[in-house]
Formats: structure tokens, sequence, C-alpha cells
């Protein structure tokens, strides 16, 4: 009978470790890969859609007076020309980034930083309620995900003596993250800080931190002058009136929320060791490259939160979105660092894939029953070239209506005011309407010579957070009133 040595047995557990990691991110990449073939967008997706399809120079004008940076909408333009007009293509646009953050986790973070770090990023980036919704949701914040997590992996790099390479990294990075979204620019700001912390250390890295410095003031001056301009008056035309609370914002990185217990825990237990061990461990590289992990969110938080008192709400909690991957990574560190390491990185993982598993099921039956409905309903909605849409839906009037059917006009119109679409001359009228016509209404309808056709009740598009469901008429002149 012959036995193992431990040393075989370690050589086969860095053998299989690795195998078990890349097939649970691919299982977590194909969980999320099945559910971009539809055709279901709510608004803001058909923003990003409405972007793709124009020329790079409408583009930019459009998403500067916006106020966004353009880079997610080139980056789903090109997708746009390589693949063409399908909803899938919309949805790769978040795909995308989202599997080059499994990437990144299953070969820089697992090389180094080890299993439990590799796996915390893999789970909480693919099964969280909001990596569920914008890992293929056509916006730009699984892009800049990605760019703000490859910027902290090269600042690691750099606060550990890291060579050019890392710098040139460190600064493609983090510019575009700041060319995907604002407050991904305030994040990445963060990490440029921590730089500042070699120079008690090491003289020399002066020429390197300012040359990155000036770089990233070359290569985003452009964008902010043709931001500063727009910036007044989007912000006067901003729509929210809701101004998160710090409670708010340290929820958005945990979920489910128990989740912030451990972290607190892990926080405090290698703080506490690092301290015990080390009277300098406040300036250590890890230290000071965790702090700025933490310090980014917390800041980027603070930032839009200040700027909401002091003006006006400026700031969603899913602004901080982008630097999920990052406060995970900090989380997969922390843990893999202390005591009781593969209990409560045990625990994490598996409460996390139990609580997290019914959500993402959930999601994946509404959309598909959703975007069946949306099919259903696009077979039996057959609107002529001069027909003319009302809806009492904004987000169908912004962006909808021009991407399910182009080139038709439309409106949006007040539930008050419906009879007055049958004042007019068109020849045909679709109503989307958010509730049942009364009898008042169809009366004015027959009274100005228009038949009524009831084309379909029905969940149609996605709304945002919950069903959009529709009354949908079609309304056509009679041959002996029109003019």
């Amino acid at each position: 009978m012959s036995f193992s040595s431990p040393t075989s047995q370690a050589q086969r557990s860095r053998r299989i470790f690795p195998l078990l990691l890349y097939l649970y991110a691919f299982v977590l990449f194909a969980m999320h890969f099945v559910r971009i073939f539809d055709n279901s967008f709510w608004g803001d997706e058909g923003f990003s859609i409405g972007l793709a399809q124009m020329n790079v120079f409408e583009m930019l004008q459009v998403t500067a007076a916006d106020n966004h940076p353009p880079l997610y909408y080139l980056f789903t333009q090109l997708l746009y020309h390589l693949l063409g007009n399908h909803g899938y293509v919309y949805h790769l646009s978040a795909l995308i980034p989202y599997g080059l953050i499994l990437i990144l986790a299953c070969t820089v973070i697992f090389r180094q930083f080890g299993l439990i770090p590799a796996v915390v990023v893999s789970t909480f980036a693919s099964l969280t309620d909001t990596a569920i919704m914008f890992n293929v949701e056509a916006r730009m914040y699984s892009l800049g995900a990605f760019f703000v997590l490859a910027a902290y992996l090269a600042l690691h790099n750099i606060l550990h003596s890291g060579k050019t390479s890392d710098w040139i990294i460190f600064s493609v990075a983090s510019l575009c993250a700041a060319y995907t979204h604002y407050y991904a620019l305030i994040s990445v700001a963060f990490f440029y800080l921590a730089l500042l912390s070699l120079l008690p250390q090491d003289k020399s890295s002066f020429k390197k931190i300012l040359i990155t410095y000036c770089a990233a003031v070359v290569v985003y001056l452009p964008w902010l002058l043709v931001l500063l301009p727009t910036f007044k008056r989007a912000a006067a035309d901003w729509w929210s009136t809701f101004i998160p609370s710090p409670i708010n914002c340290i929820g958005f990185f945990f979920n489910p929320s128990w989740t912030v217990l451990i972290f607190g825990l892990a926080f405090l237990l290698y703080f506490t060791a690092q301290a015990k061990s080390s009277s300098k461990w406040l300036f250590a590289p890890d230290t000071i490259w965790l702090l700025t992990g933490l310090l980014s969110a917390a800041g980027t938080s603070a930032v839009g939160l200040i700027v909401s008192y002091a003006f006006r709400p400026l700031f969603l909690v899913r602004y901080l979105y982008p630097l999920t991957a990052v406060v995970y990574l900090v989380f997969g560190f922390l843990l893999s660092k202390v005591r009781w390491r593969t209990i409560l990185s045990s625990i994490l993982i598996l409460g996390t894939l139990v609580c997290s598993l019914p959500d993402f099921y959930q999601t994946y039956q509404r959309e598909k029953r959703i975007d069946l409905a949306t099919t259903q309903c696009l077979e039996v909605i057959t609107p002529s070239q001069d027909a003319v849409l009302y809806t009492t839906n904004y987000f169908l009037d912004w962006t909808l209506f021009d991407y399910y059917f182009p080139g038709r006009v439309h409106a949006q119109i007040e539930s008050s005011n419906i009879s007055q679409c049958f004042t007019s001359s068109d020849p045909e009228i679709w109503l989307f309407m958010e509730h049942a016509l009364s009898d008042a209404e169809l009366n004015a309808a027959s009274d100005n010579g228009y038949s009524r056709t009831n084309v379909c009740n029905s969940t149609f598009a996605e709304g945002p957070g919950e069903d959009s469901f529709y009354y949908i008429y079609k309304f056509q002149k009679s041959a002996n009133t029109a003019p």
C-alpha cells in the first residue's frame, strides 16, 4: 500500500484549484450569457442603442449634451457596426466587460492574491443584485467596473515597485475609466493621490508620478472642454430629487446585507494583526493599497453626497458600481490573510450562493417572460410609415419608439389629454396606454371619424425595476372623413 506524500498532495491541489476556479467562473459567465438573447430594453438602454446607431460626430454631441463621457458609446458603436442591429449586440456591451473582470479574477488576482480573493471577486461580481442587472444591461457600468479594477490592480504593482508597464497600464485603465463615467473619474482620482505615498521612500518616483499626472490632464482635457459648457444646462435639467444616505451607499456594496458583518470582522482582524506585527504597518504598501480602495469608495460617495446637498441631487448609488469589483477585491484580500480564513470565506461564498441564486433565477424568469411578451406584441404591432404613435410613458417616447419602430412620428401625452389625439387628421394612430381608455375617450375617437382595434393588452419592453404593462390600440381614420 502506498501513500501520497504531503508534497504530491500540495502539487495536486495547485493543479486542481485553478481548474475549479476556471470552471466556476465559466459557469457564472454562462449564466449571464444565456440572458443576452432578448430584445427587451428600458429607456436608458434605448438611449445607448440610439447613440450606437449615430455617426461618431453626432454621438459625441448628444452624449456631451447629456453629460456622459463617450467611451462606452464608442464601444457600443463598434459592436453595432461589427455585428449588426440585434438585441444581443447591445447586451454584449455589458457582458464583455463582465467577462473581462472574470478573466482578471482567474489570472491576475488568482496569481497575485490567491484563491480566496479570486473566488470572492468572481462571486460578488456575478451574483449581487446590481451585478445581475448591470452585467447584461446596455449601459456603461460594467465597462467602468472593468477599467477601475484594472487600474487598481496596476496600482498594487506600482506600490510594490512596479515596472514601467504597470505605470502604463495604470494610466490607460484609469483614463478609460474616466472616459466611461464621471463618477469613475472621481474614483480613480483617489488612486492618483495614492501614488504620492511613493515619494518618502523613493524620490526617483517623482518623475513617473509627474508624467502620469500630466498625461492624465492632457488626455482628459479635450473632453473636459466639451463637458464644461454643457454641465450647467444638464444639471439644471436633472430629473432626480432623491439624495441617498451614507447607509444606502454602504449597503450598495454589500448584498446580501449580512456580508458587511464578515467584511467588518475581516477588516478588524487583519489590521489588528498588522498593527501588532510592525510599528510601520500604516505605511506598508499593502496597507496603503487597501485603504486607497476603501477611501475611493467612501470618497466617491462623499463627493456625490456633498454635491447633492450643496447644489442639487446629482448622485445615484448606482454610480458607485464601477467601484464594486475593487471593494470585493479588498474584501477577498482581507479574508485571505486572517485567521479562520477557510471558515469565514466558506460561510461568505456558500451563504451568498444560497441567497443570490434564487434571485438570479427569478430575474431570469422575469426577463424571459417580458421578452416573450415583447416579441408577441411586436408581431401584431405593425404601424405604417404614416402612423403616429402616442404614449403616456416617458421612456417609450424618449428612446424606445425609435428602436422598435424607427422612422415613425411619436409623442408623449398626458393621461388627461387623450382625446386631443383624435382632433388631428392623422390617418393612423397607435396608443400605448398605461390605463384602459374610458368610454368618453373612445367616443371622442369615434366622433372624429376613427375606427378602433384593440391590438393587445400586455407587458411590453422592460420598465426600470418593474414590468411596464400597456393597453395598445390602433385607430384608423375612416375613408369618408379623411381629408
